[in-house]
């Protein structure tokens, strides 16, 4: 082969692989529309692909820490000692917690929807929870015991209930296509491992 037969050939390659490139990264639909690839296109375009998993990634991680810091605040409401009101404060919490999880996620918060759902997701976990606040009527060691049964009550209900939005969010879910049969078999399971 001479010089200028190698020298086609080379070009030739390079417009292979140039194509080959192209259709890797655009669709059929936006063949026409989008540029040609070039080495330092590839670069920008793996820069946004590793710039977006690691946004995701980090969001996954914010949510995670909502839900741990609002799970380890919500047991503080056991120290209040009127009966129910503890339970009141912590679904406060809870909806404190839903409404971060919903910021950080994009998704629109409705207090009253959410109100909603929380009350069903924790009305479905029986009677424990009512009577572990009332106990705290008994003098004395029925404060103590309350307290302790309401601090780890409340922190798991509240960590089970993000742990199930955060997957409902990750999903693309909002709090309007939230399946409250689904949910509650999410906590329940969450709350039983």
């Amino acid at each position: 082969m001479t010089e200028k037969q190698e020298e086609e050939q080379s070009q030739k390659e390079q417009i292979r692989v140039s194509r080959a490139r192209k259709r890797h990264y655009q669709s059929s639909t936006e063949e026409n529309t989008m540029p040609e690839v070039t080495m330092e296109n590839e670069t920008v375009v793996n820069e946004n692909i590793n710039t977006k998993s690691e946004d995701a990634c980090s969001t996954l991680m914010q949510a995670k820490k909502i839900v741990k810091d609002h799970s380890i605040f919500s047991a503080v409401p056991s120290l209040v000692p009127i009966p129910l009101l503890d339970s009141a404060v912590a679904m406060a919490v809870q909806l404190r917690m839903l409404k971060k999880l919903g910021d950080l996620y994009g998704v629109a918060f409705s207090k009253q929807k959410v109100k909603t759902i929380i009350a069903s997701l924790i009305g479905g976990l029986g009677t424990g929870a009512l009577a572990g606040s009332l106990v705290k009527t008994v003098p004395v060691v029925g404060m103590a015991v309350g307290v302790i049964s309401m601090a780890v009550s409340f922190g798991a209900i509240t960590y089970a209930i993000g742990i199930v939005f955060v997957n409902h969010f990750e999903t693309g879910g909002t709090f309007l296509d939230f399946d409250l049969e689904k949910g509650k078999e999410a906590v329940k399971s969450s709350l039983s491992s």
